[in-house]
């Protein structure tokens, strides 16, 4: 191992260690919080601590210099060999400084010529223990060249004291206002363990609260109908003097915008409404209305005056003199334009250049108006190409046809298509039964016409679909983009397998071959070669089945095995359980990039864990969370790791006591099975808050084509008659503070429930061990424990 490799994992246990010291300050009370989990070195102390003193071995430190308001206190070193005993305190401080006083505590060393590292604890007392005082461990680095060092700075909330007092004179309002600006799913979880006349209360009240009396909350009681409430109110109100008035309120929108606005008014396109008169004008117009014509009656007489009559005498114009003789010529030769002749032809050579000019300009404009054509050319391609590759993603060849020319019929096409998909369906979206009109793999009928295609299994049992049918809906769609109005939904949208050109993908045998065969470090702290041993038992194919044996199996391999050991993080297991059941290559090149590079994909959705994750030291915790060791269960404890801490707003760092960190809501498991895109719908039907009836659990029909992870409390493990096997732990620390009315564990249920008397017979998957026998347990107590399910098909 490398020195830099050393150097790391000794931070690394350094960090762990002194992560543990702080939580053992927290059990304690000094410590509250630390600010950020990622630095170590910033946290908040109880605000009553006192400071009494400090402790240091060794001389390279002469003195711990304690700042605060009223100046500094040296602690000399002859007088810091121990820490008081309480209740004494340091005699150079002569008695305890309240933290809130103290502004930074520094040490002073004589100078030398290299770092050096000072060990410290400074001791503190709080009121609630005043017989005993807790010990801060705090390193200091001495650096070279200087005196003095600063160990440790405080600063003091925001919080004054006149702001305390006025806090703690209004107490009452100020609860008031925390109450009320609670949203209602945290009084939710707050009010799920208590009940009213038998009812949870949750049930019977509206959780927004109204209003806030002395240290009580005004709610909204549902049970209006209720006898009980009849006759309070028949007896304590008045409804003679309530008065009833309507008041015009402003809103966003008008009916004027109910198709062209943004509001929920707009109203969907269909094929029995005619309403875009632009598109499609009323053939038969009405007459123009011609416009008013505005006049007057009153005649204008005429002022102009009349002609006078013709004069009687009139003045005769004498005749012209006659031309002298040969002096017109002359003058005319004289007045002519072209008496001198054009000896330089100015007025072709003019022409010729007009000529140029024109011919010019009209070669410049045939060559734009061949340039602006083949640039319609390429957009015109350009479209083309974007239809061609929307219609194909969504697997839908265009045929020619008339095209969906504008918004009313292209609107009416793809809202008529969902229509015709939401007849074709069963009443229920996702029976429970198994009776879903015919497998996924496209082997049965669906709409009355048979299916095109089948399923072939490729090596690793990776399940690759021939042929799918488009939707309604989608082939309105692709019609738009395409412009074709009749398009085939029959037609496969995939290469059949073993065709020509197709190219299989890899088998998991071969991803983790290759990537055993390749060399160099990974990015978790994990040997190689034993996560691909461990990816080989994992995904290979289950000697057993589907689970649904029945009497007790021993093996070790296949996605049984999977082991999530001390980890509390069945919601993950249990996906992961999932997937590789229905994937393996795909669960196997999961692991190899997440090694590899540090982040994965499951389908589009990112896996990208914290680096702190990363940089820790698996081989020093490994051993408190597995009790075996890294050499067998390294894959399962990378691959649960990673996607829980990277769903998770805050690390996630593989410990086995990370119990709110490990919690995996539902929606985190539909969402990593729908990526998987194995499954046509996954439907969440848990409850975190209330059981679900227990008929729901009976009705759930896991087969080939279905898979089903069931919601419990662990309490279901916990009862008389349990097997050993099945035995569960105490309910955890959420539980106990919440109520175990709250959900806790998943199983992936392997078969059919079965009724044997007034037992249920559960054959389920849980906690990575393959080999328990059935879960049988009274219908009653089950029905206390049991929150939903959610199914995958």
């Amino acid at each position: 191992m490398s020195d830099a490799r050393k150097t790391q994992l000794k931070i690394a246990k350094a960090r762990a260690a002194y992560r543990e010291h702080l939580r053992e300050l927290q059990a304690a009370g000094l410590v509250l919080s630390v600010d950020d989990p990622h630095n170590l070195t910033a946290f908040s102390l109880a605000g009553e601590a006192s400071l009494v003193g400090a402790v240091w071995a060794g001389d390279r430190t002469s003195a711990v210099v304690v700042v605060g308001d009223d100046g500094e206190t040296r602690l000399d070193a002859a007088r810091s060999g121990s820490a008081p005993v309480a209740p004494a305190v340091h005699p150079q401080l002569g008695a305890a400084v309240p933290i809130y006083q103290l502004t930074a505590v520094e040490v002073e060393f004589e100078e030398r010529d290299e770092d050096d590292v000072q060990e410290l604890r400074l001791v503190f007392r709080l009121p609630s223990a005043p017989a005993t005082n807790v010990e801060l461990r705090a390193d200091c680095i001495l650096p070279k060249g200087a005196t003095r060092a600063t160990l440790m700075t405080f600063q003091t909330p925001l919080a004054s004291s006149e702001l305390v007092a006025h806090l703690n004179e209004n107490a009452l309002h100020y609860s008031q206002q925390v109450w009320l600006s609670l949203d209602p799913g945290s009084l939710t979880v707050l009010l799920a363990r208590y009940s009213y006349e038998g009812n949870r209360l949750i049930e019977q009240i509206d959780p927004t609260p109204l209003s806030a009396a002395g240290n009580c909350l005004v709610f909204r009681w549902k049970a209006e109908d209720a006898q009980a409430w009849k006759d309070w109110t028949a007896s304590n109100v008045d409804t003679s003097s309530v008065a009833v008035d309507l008041v015009a309120m402003p809103t966003g929108g008008v009916f004027a915008e109910a198709v062209l606005g943004r509001f929920n008014s707009a109203e969907k396109l269909d094929l029995t409404r005619f309403w875009n008169w632009q598109d499609s004008p009323i053939p038969i117009q009405a007459p123009e209305i011609a416009a008013l014509q505005a006049g007057q009656r009153v005649v204008a007489e005429s002022t102009t005056p009349g002609d006078l009559d013709a004069p009687v005498v009139t003045i005769q114009n004498p005749q012209p003199l006659p031309d002298p003789t040969g002096l017109s010529g002359a003058l005319a030769a004289l007045t002519a334009a072209n008496l001198f002749r054009d000896m330089s032809n100015g007025s072709a050579t003019a022409a010729l250049a007009q000529a140029a000019l024109q011919a010019s300009a009209q070669g410049a404009q045939g060559i734009a108006a061949q340039a602006g054509a083949n640039m319609a050319t390429a957009g015109q391609f350009t479209l083309e190409m974007t239809k061609a590759l929307a219609a194909a993603a969504l697997g839908i060849p265009a045929a020619p046809g008339p095209g969906l020319t504008n918004v009313s019929t292209a609107g009416a096409a793809i809202n008529h298509g969902a229509k015709m998909d939401a007849a074709a369906q069963a009443p229920n979206p996702l029976p429970l039964d198994g009776t879903d009109g015919g497998p996924v793999d496209g082997t049965g009928s669906s709409g009355g016409g048979a299916g095109t295609g089948g399923t072939s299994s490729g090596a690793g049992g990776r399940v690759i679909t021939a042929s799918t049918r488009p939707s309604q809906e989608q082939l309105a769609f692709a019609s738009t983009l395409a412009g074709a109005g009749a398009v085939s939904g029959n037609a496969p949208t995939s290469t059949p397998v073993g065709a020509a050109g197709a190219v299989a993908p890899k088998s998991a045998v071969q991803i983790i071959d290759d990537f055993k065969n390749r060399s160099g470090p990974g990015k978790f702290d994990l040997d190689r070669s034993k996560v691909a041993n461990r990816l080989t038992k994992l995904t290979t194919a289950d000697p057993f089945g589907n689970g649904c044996h029945t009497t007790n199996v021993v093996s070790d391999t296949g996605p049984r095995m999977l082991d999530q050991r001390g980890l509390n993080v069945c919601g993950v297991a249990a996906f992961l359980h999932v997937w590789l059941k229905r994937d393996p290559a795909a669960v196997a090149q999961f692991a190899v990039e997440l090694y590899e590079t540090g982040r994965s994909r499951i389908g589009g959705l990112d896996v990208v864990p914290h680096p702190e994750l990363l940089n820790q030291s698996h081989r020093a915790i490994w051993p408190t969370t597995s009790g075996s060791g890294e050499s067998q269960f390294a894959a399962d404890f990378m691959m649960l790791s990673a996607l829980r801490d990277a769903a998770n707003a805050f690390p996630f760092l593989g410990h086995d006591d990370e119990e709110l960190g490990g919690i995996t809501p539902p929606g985190d498991v539909v969402s990593w099975l729908t990526a998987t895109g194995l499954y046509r719908e996954v439907r969440n039907r848990t409850s975190i808050v209330g059981q679900r009836p227990i008929e729901e659990l009976e009705e759930l029909q896991p087969n080939d084509s279905r898979d089903v992870v069931v919601l419990l409390h662990t309490l279901a493990m916990a009862g008389p008659g349990v097997p050993g096997a099945w035995q569960a732990n105490q309910p955890s620390f959420i539980a106990r503070t919440l109520g175990i009315g709250i959900p806790n564990h998943y199983v992936v249920l392997n078969c059919p429930v079965e009724r044997v008397g007034d037992q249920l017979r559960l054959r389920i998957w849980c906690w990575g061990r393959g080999d328990r026998p059935p879960l049988e347990m009274p219908v009653t107590a089950l029905a206390e424990h049991f929150y939903g399910a959610i199914v995958a098909r």
